[in-house]
């Protein structure tokens, strides 16, 4: 999975940065942090 289906699944979109940003910064962290993590389980760890 990548960021870009992360951020569709989270229903994310950029009229969000500007009504909530705060909310908008939150979720791309947490989408961040997912992804990071799914690298480092299948490429870094492997």
């Amino acid at each position: 999975m990548e960021k870009k289906e992360l951020k569709e699944k989270s229903n994310l979109t950029e009229e969000m940065k500007n009504s909530a940003p705060l909310y908008w910064v939150g979720t791309m962290n947490a989408i961040k942090g997912q992804v990071e993590e799914i690298v480092y389980n299948e490429i870094i760890y492997k």
